[in-house]
């Protein structure tokens, strides 16, 4: 993996409008109701997770670097009591890796970080590579679209 620069951090007023703008596409191809175009608990989400990203890349320090979902979804446990393991062992975490892919896939669509999953020989999730980047420009004249809503998901590569 080849090493980038640490970007700058995202501002967290600048975050809150790079959501605003993809939960807008959302409204705009019926995805989401209008009601939910202003949701604080996911720009509250979205920008732990970004922080957290921050604190991964800074030790690595650089702005490209490879963890692991587990350990994605443990540095978020302890932010979050709801997390609970209360039923089957890889069900829960089944459950808690998901969440994290999904508030990855809206930063993706921020256009903030840029994450893949990369599979091991025998095709099973090995690590999860990020690059931040620096944060699109969000000025009321700006009409670039840093990540598409419409086009989910992340590309998945084989790790040898």
């Amino acid at each position: 993996m080849e090493r980038t620069d640490l970007p700058a951090p995202v501002p967290p007023l600048v975050l809150l409008v790079l959501l605003t703008r993809q939960r807008q596409e959302l409204v705009d191809v019926g995805e989401i109701s209008r009601r939910q175009l202003y949701d604080v608990r996911t720009f509250k989400s979205v920008l732990v997770v970004l922080e957290q990203l921050r604190r991964l890349a800074a030790v690595e320090k650089s702005g490209t670097f490879a963890t692991s979902m587990g350990q994605l979804v443990a540095g978020q446990a302890k932010n979050r009591p709801g997390w609970k393991m209360d039923g089957e062992r890889f069900t829960d975490r089944d459950r808690h890796q998901s969440r994290m892919r999904e508030w990855l896939d809206v930063l993706e669509e921020c256009g903030v970080p840029r994450w893949r999953a990369g599979l091991n020989l025998e095709e099973e999730p090995a690590r999860t590579e990020i690059r931040l980047r620096p944060a699109p420009d969000v000025s009321p004249t700006s009409s670039t679209r840093p990540g598409s809503a419409c086009a989910r998901g992340s590309a998945v590569t084989a790790v040898r």
